[in-house]
């Protein structure tokens, strides 16, 4: 579906924001595939949910490798996200972003696991 430049409000971070008619909008998210692509997960299991439902603990004896992919810059489009759009993802952005500094393999996973989410609920 082409969009018409008078269409379109407005888009960031992949949220197109269109106008459908006088009272209504859409928004659309097929950008988040360039998170997705950043953290590596296009293709993975989708979650129902952004986290675990106990809070991310600090893993002082995990291994702490560094992902293939910039933890902080994901943080910071999630954070982007979470403040504009996506409320839904608050807590777990919020978990994640603690660790940005000192991530193991856990924080990484609950990263992906946002990103799982965000698959299943992108549109």
């Amino acid at each position: 579906m082409a969009l018409n430049v008078e269409d379109v409000v407005a888009g960031f971070l992949g949220v197109i924001i269109k106008k459908l008619d006088v009272d209504r909008i859409e928004l659309n998210q097929i950008g988040l595939k360039r998170i997705l692509e950043a953290i590596g997960i296009e293709r993975a299991n989708p979650k129902s949910t952004p986290a675990e439902t106990e809070a991310l603990p600090a893993d002082k004896t995990g291994n702490t490798t560094e992902p293939a992919f910039n933890y902080a810059s994901v943080i910071g489009m999630l954070q982007y996200l979470q403040g504009h759009t996506r409320p839904d993802i608050s807590f777990a952005v919020s978990q994640c972003s603690r660790y940005i500094h000192r991530h193991t393999n856990m924080h990484i996973s609950a990263l992906k696991r946002i990103g799982r989410y965000m698959l299943k609920t992108s549109d």
